[in-house]
C-alpha cells in the first residue's frame, strides 16, 4: 500500500510533464493556430449559448461516471494491459498505437466543415499529444504499477469532466439573491409613482350606463351633397361624327331657305 503511495508521486512529474504540458500545447495550437476551439469536441458538441444554460443532474451524471471511470477502466486494460500481459512488450505498442489513433477517430466528424489542411493539422496535433500521454500510462504498467495507471486516467478524465460541468452550471450566490431582491423592489416603488403622479393622464372608463351620442348619417349625406353641388364637375367634350354633323348643317339650311322664301 505504501509503495503504491510512493510510487503515485514519483509519477506525479512524469504526469505534469508528458500529459498536462502536451494537453496545455495542443490547446494552444489547436485554439490560435489551427482555429478550433476544445469545446467543439465535446460529446455530445456544444450548442452556441445565447445566455448561460444549465445541465441537468442526470446528464452531468452519466458523463463523470461515464468518462472519467468507465472510459479509463476500459481503456487501459482492453488497449495496455491485456495487450502487454499476453504479447509482452510488442503487444503494449500495438495498443498504444490503436489507442491514439482511435481519439481523432471520432473527433474528426465534429471537423468536416474544414479545409483539408486544417484537417490534417489536427490529427497531427492530436496524435502528438496521445502519443505524449499514451508514454506516460505505459510507464506504470510496465514497472507493475499498472493500477496507478488506471488510477491516474480517471483522475486525469474526471477533472477535464468536472470542469465542463461546472462550466455549464449557473450556482446560485448571495448577491444575485441581493440584485434580484434590489430590482424587485425598484419595480414596486416605480409603480407606486405611477399611480401616483401619472394617475391622470390614463384613459378614462366610459360608465356602461352613459349613453354614447351617435351620429347624424342623414346630416353627413347631406354635406357631401352639398359640396357636390357647389363644384362644378367639369364637362367632358362630346365628339360628334362627320355623319351627324352633316345633317345638322343640312337642316341648318334648309330652315334659313324657309325663312327666306317669306323675305
Amino acid at each position: 500500500m505504501w509503495d503504491y503511495l510512493v510510487k503515485f508521486f514519483e509519477y506525479m512529474p512524469l504526469y505534469l510533464g508528458l500529459v498536462l504540458v502536451p494537453a496545455l500545447v495542443r490547446t494552444v495550437v489547436d485554439t490560435v493556430i489551427i482555429k478550433i476551439r476544445p469545446s467543439t469536441f465535446e460529446l455530445p458538441p456544444s450548442k452556441p449559448r445565447e445566455s448561460v444554460l444549465t445541465i441537468k443532474y442526470e446528464d452531468a451524471f452519466s458523463s463523470f461516471v461515464g468518462t472519467s471511470l468507465y472510459a479509463p477502466l476500459v481503456e487501459e486494460l482492453v488497449f495496455r494491459g491485456c495487450p502487454y500481459l499476453f504479447f509482452g512488450f510488442t503487444g503494449l505498442i500495438v495498443g498504444n498505437i490503436v489507442w491514439i489513433l482511435a481519439h481523432p477517430s471520432w473527433q474528426l466528424r465534429y471537423v468536416s466543415g474544414l479545409p483539408l489542411k486544417q484537417k490534417l493539422a489536427f490529427t497531427a496535433n492530436t496524435i502528438f499529444y496521445y502519443s505524449c500521454a499514451s508514454i506516460f500510462f505505459s510507464i506504470p504498467w510496465l514497472q507493475g504499477y499498472g493500477l496507478l495507471a488506471i488510477i491516474y486516467h480517471m483522475a486525469h478524465n474526471g477533472i477535464l469532466t468536472l470542469g465542463g460541468i461546472f462550466h455549464e452550471i449557473e450556482f446560485p450566490a448571495p448577491w444575485k439573491k441581493e440584485e434580484a431582491e434590489f430590482f424587485r423592489e425598484s419595480r414596486g416603488l416605480k409603480k407606486k409613482l405611477e399611480e401616483r403622479f401619472f394617475r391622470d393622464t390614463k384613459p378614462s372608463k366610459v360608465p356602461e350606463d352613459e349613453e354614447v351620442e351617435e351620429l347624424d348619417v342623414d346630416f353627413e349625406r347631406k354635406f357631401f351633397k352639398d359640396i357636390k353641388n357647389v363644384v362644378p364637375s367639369e364637362e367632358k367634350p362630346v365628339k360628334v361624327k362627320r355623319e351627324q354633323t352633316a345633317v345638322a348643317k343640312a337642316v341648318d339650311d334648309e330652315e334659313w331657305l324657309f325663312w327666306k322664301g317669306f323675305e
